[in-house]
């Protein structure tokens, strides 16, 4: 009931509103005798007090019909100061107790790591909306931006019961029903340094009427979660005091049916805890009402978001590590180590290397450098079975079939079928498939000629490498994996 009473508390009344209101109630003669009407004229503070409410109680709130149900309107039936709209924990004439609890994590049936949050109206049941302060979006500029994950972190699931107790806040209320978040099935994750500190928690909601529309939340303690970065000169909304940067620059595509949906972005820092909300929607409106939505719940000064529970991580911490290594430490490396080619080709310089271990990795990185060219080689553990390529179907990874931009050239059923990054069996390689992905391109502005592409190996001891190169001939790539002096000869290098 606390955000119930929350947003009763802000309702407000514009002043032009106000002056309509007391118009109305003053236009009609009343020729009730003078006693009845100074008592009648209590009934009509109260009047005025239920209108004022019923006006200001407006937007977006939807019933648990899912999205795109319009609010059922109130009826004027009765007369005005008689109850009829019922909230949370109150009790109708016909007896019904109204639900108290927003979402009850118990009535999410299946996987108990998914939460279904519920509204606190049942279907069909007349209510009123609420207002919400719009947040102001920006259309600002895409930048492209890579996330540093912490030293040996490491990831476990919530619970339905742990996402229930974080978004009730502090005060262990139900989950806010104003987040509009019914309809849709709700996962989560916590993602822990390798001390065991909470670094952020994920949730990501899906709607269960079309998969299409989708959100994200992301909460960091102590801080604004990593993302694409932000303009310092952004406008921000203030909603209780609390600064909210908005942002709409983003579409996305599900298909060739040229359908695009609409990316609403919310980023604030409230009670100590940064939140990030996101939502993806086929439908502008509901994008924009899910992050004013999130905005409005989230800005509260004593923080809308409980992490309390989860800030240290009580159980085992997975094995890691993450160091610098030399090329002969590289090297060195017991069996990953063995795949470092010896044999680079002239014109590049050892960049440097890196060993990560930990939950669910456990790879090698290294990478040379060259004059606008580059060799880049990550070989690790598979923890999962690799989808190999057949190697005679070459329509799914020969790239001289297409044309550059591939993303116009080449079949869906292609492009998803492994086509940017195929996987080929160590013995299955010759030079004609190092060819097929290593393309010759012209010099452009601010580049050179030469060969770039990049495949990935898996080697007979079960390890797999990924390969990312520039500025390699074929036949110095055969070279570079061991495969013979009968594949690294005869191949012309084409002239600009």
């Amino acid at each position: 009931m606390k955000h119930y009473r929350a947003y009763m508390d802000r309702a407000a009344l514009s002043g032009e509103a106000h002056e309509r209101l007391m118009d109305r109630l003053q236009e009609a003669e009343d020729p009730t005798p003078r006693r009845m009407k100074r008592q009648l004229s209590r009934w009509a503070a109260a009047a005025a007090c239920c209108a004022l409410v019923c006006l200001t109680l407006f937007g977006v709130w939807r019933g648990v019909n899912g999205a795109g149900t319009a609010a059922p309107q109130l009826s004027n039936d009765a007369p005005p100061g008689v109850k009829d709209t019922y909230g949370p924990g109150e009790v109708t004439p016909d007896g019904q107790v109204m639900p108290v609890e927003t979402t009850d994590p118990a009535r999410a049936d299946g996987d108990p790591y998914v939460l279904r949050p519920e509204g606190p109206f049942q279907e069909g049941e007349v209510h009123s909306n609420f207002a919400l302060i719009s947040v102001e979006y920006d259309s600002l500029p895409e930048i492209a931006a890579s996330i540093a994950m912490p030293k040996g972190w490491f990831e476990e699931p919530l619970t339905r019961e742990q996402m229930a107790a974080m978004l009730a806040g502090a005060d262990g209320s139900a989950v806010p029903w104003t987040l509009s978040w019914d309809g849709y099935d709700v996962t989560g994750r916590a993602v822990y340094d390798g001390m065991g500190n909470l670094w952020r928690v994920e949730l990501s909601g899906v709607s269960r009427e079309d998969g299409r529309n989708s959100f994200s939340l992301t909460a960091k303690p102590g801080g604004v979660p990593e993302d694409c970065a932000v303009d310092v000169n952004q406008k921000s909304t203030e909603i209780n005091g609390i600064q909210v940067f908005g942002s709409n620059s983003g579409r996305y595509g599900w298909d060739d049916s040229g359908a695009l949906g609409y990316v609403y972005k919310i980023v604030l820092l409230a009670g100590n805890v940064g939140v990030r909300f996101q939502a993806s929607n086929m439908d502008e409106e509901q994008a924009a009402m899910l992050a004013d939505a999130a905005a409005n719940t989230f800005a509260r000064a004593d923080g809308a978001l409980c992490l309390d529970g989860l800030l240290t991580w009580g159980g085992d911490i997975p094995e890691w590590r993450s160091e610098s290594l030399t090329l002969d430490e590289a090297r060195a490396e017991p069996e990953l180590g063995l795949h470092v080619p010896s044999d680079i080709p002239d014109g590049f310089t050892f960049g440097g290397a890196s060993r990560e271990l930990g939950q669910n990795r456990d790879y090698l990185s290294l990478w040379w450098e060259g004059y606008y060219t580059h060799i880049s080689i990550t070989i690790q553990r598979p923890f999962e079975e690799a989808a190999v390529m057949d190697t005679d179907d070459k329509k799914y990874y020969d790239q001289r079939l297409y044309t550059i931009p591939y993303c116009d050239s080449v079949p869906d059923e292609v492009m998803f079928g492994g086509f940017q990054d195929p996987v080929f069996r160590y013995e299955d390689l010759t030079l004609d498939v190092i060819e097929a992905r290593l393309t010759y391109a012209d010099s452009d502005a601010g580049d050179i000629s030469g060969y770039r592409g990049n495949f990935t190996v898996l080697y007979p001891d079960g390890l797999v490498a990924r390969y990312s190169v520039k500025g390699v001939t074929p036949a110095e790539m055969a070279q570079m994996l061991g495969l013979g002096p009968e594949m690294c000869e005869g191949l012309p290098v084409p002239t600009p």
